[in-house]
């Protein structure tokens, strides 16, 4: 309560300061006042973290210590959002072994934080793109490696995923660790 009566007192000192004449002095604090009203909660969003940011903060923190590296550490290879996630870095001197190791580290960080070991291969595509990674033999690429990854649906279908499996999921925190320079 006290803190709407600090933001009426400022709104009315914003428009006197105006120096506006009836009926537009009137409008103009109710504008002022939503805007300062609406600022205030804004900030109070971004100060108090909600249920899903700490949950996400807590899948972090399980998927840094089965990575055996800091949180800091892993920061530096995703950059974690609300509802997904981005690979800042990827190794590996041919395209195919770039392909492998972006499509394990992703799939391994949506498996941990997002709780979703799978992504479709649209999706896929457009993380590796960002990457620079060459797109080239993918599906083929990829299928060489089924103890990792596993492909699911008809290839070129708009359904088509890659799931990761539990062989996958170690050596996509393998690779973290090697990423991260705490091997």
């Amino acid at each position: 309560m006290e803190n709407l009566r600090k933001k009426i007192a400022e709104a009315k000192k914003i428009v006197e300061e105006l120096g506006l004449e009836e009926p537009y002095k009137s409008e103009a604090f109710g504008a002022v006042l939503t805007q300062l009203l609406l600022t205030e909660r804004a900030k109070e969003k971004l100060e108090k973290p909600t249920h899903i940011e700490i949950g996400l903060e807590k899948r972090i923190e399980k998927f840094a210590k089965d990575a055996d590296v800091t949180v800091d550490r892993l920061k530096h290879v995703f950059h974690f959002k609300k509802d997904d996630l981005a690979l800042l870095m990827v190794s590996g001197e041919k395209q195919r072994e770039q392909q492998m190791r972006a499509t394990l580290l992703i799939l391994t960080g949506l498996s941990y934080c997002y709780e979703r070991g799978e992504i479709l291969a649209s999706d896929l595509r457009k993380k590796l793109k960002k990457l620079d990674i060459g797109l080239a033999n993918l599906a083929t690429n990829l299928a060489r490696h089924r103890q990792f990854v596993l492909p699911e649906g008809e290839s070129g279908s708009h359904a088509f995923t890659y799931l990761i499996t539990e062989p996958g999921k170690k050596e996509g925190l393998r690779i973290i660790r090697e990423l991260s320079g705490e091997t």
